[in-house]
């Protein structure tokens, strides 16, 4: 069965939503990319650069497992992110992905007034940043979506309180 996501939009650029890594659930407004693959959000260790941003923080997880790898990445507006990472599950509209490894950013540059609080990548592996198995992926081999394909619906209307739907699994025809 399809797993339908509502997303918001901003200026037609942004397609957010909410997501929680961690048990109990912390939550966070991700920004849904097509052009990476890496899922990270905000340390609780990051200072003055995460200022305004929810933080992950391990400690309060029971679930959380430690990686001990590092983690940058830069993008094409020339913002960039870089931390550590870490593995917990990931949960989206009541679906949780578990073990998915993700990046605690203790630094930001070029996010400040930007109203989410990471990025959850949807694009193909061979992107990573980290080397490890995207979101989508693990959300596909754990058998949570009959089919390794994700969608979006995008609301031309501006004005409407939806911006659209992100399908895991399949498209709503």
């Amino acid at each position: 069965m399809n797993k339908i996501f509502g997303i918001e939009t901003l200026i037609l650029i942004y397609f957010i939503g909410t997501i929680s890594i961690g048990t109990p659930p912390q939550n966070f407004l991700i920004d849904f990319d097509t052009g990476s693959s890496d899922l990270w959000v905000p340390s609780s260790q990051c200072q003055s650069s995460c200022n305004g941003f929810n933080k992950y923080n391990s400690a309060e997880s029971t679930t959380y497992v430690a990686n001990g790898g590092n983690f940058s990445i830069g993008y094409g507006d020339g913002s960039s992110a870089s931390g550590f990472l870490s593995v917990d599950v990931v949960t989206i509209n009541g679906m949780a992905v578990k073990n998915q490894t993700f990046a605690e950013c203790t630094y930001l540059v070029g996010m400040t007034g930007d109203i989410n609080d990471g990025i959850l990548g949807l694009a193909f592996p061979s992107l990573t940043s980290d080397g490890e198995k995207p979101f989508f992926y693990n959300m596909w081999s754990q058998g949570l979506i009959p089919q390794a394909i994700f969608s979006f619906y995008l609301n031309p209307d501006t004005n409407a309180t939806s911006g659209g739907e992100l399908i895991f699994g399949g498209a709503d025809p």
